[in-house]
């Protein structure tokens, strides 16, 4: 364990100084005359970098530790198309991304087994797997949302690569998928150090759907490695902001883009840099102990389900400018805002039905 943590500490300072000695030039030169060119896009240097790293990790490690044997195929096929991904993002985006991220997420999925190793409950292959290429299209094309800021978007991304890296440390996950999951945690941290309290090349749209396809890459891997719950649950913090975006943007605010209806939005406008990551970092590791814990655990549902409520509880506390909070008062206050958006629901409801009976 402790050469396999060593290993992983040693290629997580690689992708971050690779990064970092890529970009700290590029964001010099932006910063003379602040016009943004296609060769200072950074995500350009993450997907060039991580596939570097790929190809020296799969030819350096040995891979007998997966259960579901790990083709050229299945390692290389994300890097094609993650790359075609974030070119239709460039030249075209809207429609056409989507079409493009449903038919990769689904070349993946349909390309890769799902055995004796797959932790969920038997069913049938096909239904399963289109319940994966929905889920991880959902997580793609969601992504942008947690994008308020460097941090909202990078800190909870980080913390589930190092899920992964966990997992690896508890004999859950092959050690390539780990190696792999270090380098891009490291690429991210190095993106994020130099625009932590001053935002200046960020990612646009497009490199937030592809960073979240590459990290569906590495958790996909787990599928047939009895780990892959513990790698749905570690998405939490994803799942449970999409959840408040879209209960906000429909039933509260009736309007607005998701990324505006979220927790961290709302975090973001009140909170500094430093204390703002600190708290996602906080509410992030939560995912990391549920993730660790379904590892031993039977129902391979339901610590996922109570992983995302009590990240909406979390969050709910960070978006709100009242200082220290104990816990009893977090979650009284949690629970008098749920019943205060069902009541204006309820509301809602009520006059639409009382028009529609004057309306008859």
């Amino acid at each position: 364990m402790f050469h396999s943590f060593l290993m992983m500490i040693l290629v997580v300072f690689s992708g971050f100084w690779a990064m970092y000695a890529v970009f700290l030039p590029i964001l010099k030169k932006y910063m003379q005359k602040f016009e943004i060119k296609f060769y200072m896009l950074p995500f350009l240097y993450i997907l060039l970098l991580y596939s570097l790293a790929v190809s020296v990790i799969f030819f350096w490690i040995d891979r007998t530790d997966f259960i579901v044997s790990l083709s050229l195929w299945r390692a290389f096929l994300p890097l094609l198309l993650c790359a075609v991904i974030y070119a239709v993002s460039l030249l075209w985006g809207g429609i056409a991304l989507k079409i493009t991220v449903v038919a990769a997420i689904s070349t993946m999925v349909l390309s890769y087994p799902v055995d004796a190793g797959f932790a969920y409950l038997p069913m049938n292959p096909m239904v399963t797997k289109v319940l994966l290429i929905a889920f991880f299209s959902v997580f793609c094309l969601g992504y942008p949302l947690m994008n308020s800021t460097v941090h909202t978007f990078t800190v909870p991304s980080v913390v589930t690569l190092f899920g992964v890296c966990l997992l690896n440390l508890f004999g859950g996950a092959p050690m390539y998928s780990a190696l792999c999951a270090a380098f891009l945690a490291g690429l991210l941290l190095a993106y994020m150090a130099p625009n932590f309290y001053n935002e200046k090349l960020v990612f646009e749209d497009g490199a937030c759907v592809g960073t979240a396809f590459l990290i569906c890459s590495i958790l996909l891997l787990q599928l047939g490695e009895f780990s892959f719950p513990s790698c749905v649950i570690f998405t939490s913090v994803f799942a449970a902001e999409l959840l408040v975006a879209l209960w906000n943007k429909f039933s509260v605010n009736h309007g607005g883009t998701l990324l505006e209806n979220t927790f961290y939005y709302k975090a973001a406008q009140i909170r500094t840099a430093y204390v703002l990551s600190l708290d996602i970092l906080k509410i992030s590791a939560i995912s990391l102990f549920f993730g660790c814990f379904q590892m031993s655990a039977v129902n391979t549902y339901s610590v996922f389900i109570i992983s995302v409520l009590i990240t909406m509880w979390l969050n709910s506390s960070i978006a709100k400018n009242r200082g220290k909070q104990s816990i009893r008062e977090i979650n009284r206050d949690f629970v008098d805002e749920v019943k205060q958006n069902i009541s204006e629901t309820k509301e809602a409801l009520k006059k639409i039905q009382e028009r529609h009976d004057n309306e008859d």
